[in-house]
């Protein structure tokens, strides 16, 4: 999954889904991808609901794919918190400072009010090359 002429790159999309739903205190994850090397990045997300929104946006990494895509792992640590609570339907870009590992994938917790109908429907991340 890469990112040519600064595309940006389809999290969702590239995970065969159009929306990840975030329902109520629930912990979704996006599909694994491959960390880009010398680059910057950072994040586009879009949150969609019928009543409140309140999700953590973390930044999970890892050295070997999920043994499940979509679960936990234990070879997986969360990396960088990314936003502590967003809680709005307006895109938000946000920043990603990964430490050096080979893959990657976004985390995300319902907290506080979030409602049953909470989903994202943009999750997009952008590279910059390095000089």
């Amino acid at each position: 999954m890469t990112s040519p002429n600064n595309e940006p790159r389809d999290i969702l999309k590239a995970g065969g889904v159009s929306e990840l739903a975030v329902a109520s205190t629930g912990v979704v994850y996006s599909q694994a991808f491959e960390l880009p090397v010398r680059r910057s990045m950072g994040i586009e997300i879009l949150f969609s609901s019928d009543a409140a929104v309140d999700v953590k946006v973390e930044f999970e990494q890892g050295n070997q794919l999920p043994t499940t895509e979509g679960s936990s792992d234990a070879a997986w640590a969360v990396g960088d918190e990314i936003s502590s609570g967003i809680t709005d339907e307006n895109p938000h870009f946000l920043a990603v400072a990964p430490v050096v590992s080979l893959f990657g994938r976004i985390k995300l917790t319902g907290q506080g009010s979030n409602a049953a109908s909470t989903k994202v429907t943009k999750l997009k991340m952008v590279e910059s090359q390095n000089a």
